[in-house]
C-alpha cells in the first residue's frame, strides 16, 4: 500500500511554503520509529487509502512542519533505516481557524517493545539479502505492534477553498502532550507575528515559566519578556544574577506548570499584570 508521492491542498489551489520554522518530529526505537502525533482522521484521500485498517497498523507515521505560509502534514513509512511511500498534505495558513485538544481513551500507538521491533527489522533484512520480494513479503505479513492508550485529540479546524469549514484529528499519548500542545498553539495560527519567521534554533533561549503559563514560544507576552531580558535585565549587575537564578531553576519547573493549568493560569495573572505594568 503506497501513498505514491500524493499532493493534497486542503485549503485550495497550490501554495509556497517559504521556510521551514519548526517541527515534530519521530523517535526511534532501535531501527524502529514511533510517532510523537500520530493521524487519525478528516482527510478522505488518506481514510480511503487506509481503510479498514488503519495506517498505524500498516508502519505509517506522520510528522507535522510549520512553514511561513501554512501547516504541512507528511506520511512516511521506515523500513529499517530506509524511508518510503512519501505523501504530503497541506493546508494553507490563511485558512487556518484554531485547533482544541480533548482528553482520550483507546488511541492506537506503536508499542515501545525495543526487542520485538529489533527482531522484525531482522527479519526483513535478513529476506532483502535474499531478493527484493522476500523483503516486500516480511513487509506485508509481519504487523506493526500497537496498543491502545489514555491520550489526546487536536482538532485542526480550517476552511476549504469555498469556505466551508472542516476538521483534520491528530492525536498522541499522554507523554507527548506538551509537545504537541506547545507547537500547535504557536504555529497553527492564520497569522504569524514577525518573531515566528526566525526559525526556533535561531532564538537565543526561551522564557520558561511565560512559556508555560502561556502555552506559546511567540505569544505577544513570551516575546515581550524574552526582550526585556535582553535590552534591560542584561545592562544591570542584579538583572544578570536574577537571569542567573532563574535559568537555573525554572527549568526544574516548566513540565510542572504546563501539566497543571490551575497553578499557570495563578502565575499568568501576575505575569500579566507585570507586563501591563511594564508597558506602561
Amino acid at each position: 500500500m503506497k501513498l505514491e508521492n500524493k499532493r493534497i491542498y486542503l485549503t485550495g489551489e497550490e501554495y509556497e511554503n517559504g521556510e521551514i520554522l519548526n517541527d515534530l518530529k519521530f523517535t526511534n526505537i532501535y531501527n524502529h520509529y514511533q510517532a510523537v502525533i500520530y493521524y487519525k482522521s478528516g482527510i478522505k484521500e488518506i481514510d480511503t487509502i487506509f481503510y479498514p485498517k488503519g495506517y498505524v497498523k500498516n508502519g505509517y507515521l506522520l510528522s507535522i512542519l510549520a512553514s511561513v505560509n501554512g501547516m504541512i502534514l507528511y506520511f512516511v513509512k521506515y523500513s529499517g533505516e530506509d524511508m518510503s511511500d512519501l505523501g504530503t498534505v497541506y493546508i494553507n495558513r490563511s485558512n487556518i481557524i484554531n485547533f482544541e485538544e480533548l482528553k482520550s481513551s483507546k488511541l492506537e500507538v506503536v508499542k515501545k517493545e525495543e526487542s520485538k521491533h529489533m527482531a522484525k527489522n531482522m527479519l526483513r533484512k535478513g529476506f532483502a539479502v535474499a531478493s527484493v520480494i522476500g523483503r516486500s513479503i516480511t513487509d506485508k505479513f509481519t504487523s506493526v505492534n500497537t496498543e491502545f492508550v489514555e491520550g489526546y485529540i487536536f482538532n485542526l479546524y480550517y476552511y476549504d477553498n469555498e469556505g466551508v469549514k472542516n476538521c483534520v484529528s491528530l492525536y498522541c499519548e499522554e507523554e507527548h502532550k506538551n509537545a504537541n500542545t506547545l507547537f500547535l498553539n504557536t504555529y497553527y495560527k492564520n497569522t504569524l507575528p514577525k518573531e515566528a519567521i526566525v526559525p526556533l534554533e535561531k532564538v537565543e533561549s526561551n522564557c520558561f515559566i511565560a512559556t508555560a503559563c502561556y502555552r506559546d514560544i511567540f505569544s505577544k507576552e513570551v516575546i515581550f519578556f524574552r526582550n526585556y531580558r535582553d535590552n534591560v535585565l542584561t545592562k544591570t549587575i542584579f538583572g544578570l544574577l536574577f537571569i542567573k537564578f532563574y535559568y537555573k531553576t525554572s527549568p526544574l519547573i516548566y513540565n510542572y506548570l504546563f501539566r497543571n493549568p490551575y497553578i499557570s493560569n495563578k502565575i499568568k495573572i501576575v505575569l500579566n499584570y507585570i507586563y501591563n505594568k511594564l508597558n506602561e
